[in-house]
């Protein structure tokens, strides 16, 4: 057995012009860990779709002009992340936020989640 961490990176949405920086993180990440998974979205699928022994999910994400829809969809967004954190949360040991320090919910349930899964 290997003493190696399965890793899952967690991103905002990225656009296009942050899709090298990520792939690059996803080649180095793999190759320290047993398992690689992705949760990203919009252009930050293709890192997903060009990298098939990584696993992971998309989450569409558009922004909004209005400010109340834009809150609303921030929120969505946040839940939708935290849920895909939850679906891979018993396969992960190490969770690492790139360019994503504005989500605090999902980070929340990163904490929360890793509590329950090493108890005390």
């Amino acid at each position: 057995m290997s003493n190696k961490p399965r890793i899952c990176v967690v991103t905002y949405p990225r656009p296009s012009a942050s899709i090298i920086p990520l792939s690059n993180l996803v080649k180095i990440l793999f190759e320290l860990s047993d398992f690689l998974s992705l949760i990203t979205g919009n252009e930050g699928e293709h890192v997903l779709k060009t990298h098939s022994n990584i696993s992971g999910y998309s989450v569409k994400y558009k922004y909004r002009s209005f400010i109340i829809t834009r809150i609303l969809s921030h929120i969505t967004l946040q839940l939708k992340i935290a849920i895909n954190i939850l679906r891979v949360n018993m396969k992960i040991d190490v969770y690492v936020f790139f360019m994503g320090e504005g989500l605090l919910l999902p980070m929340l349930i990163c904490k929360f989640a890793r509590s329950r899964k090493y108890p005390n």
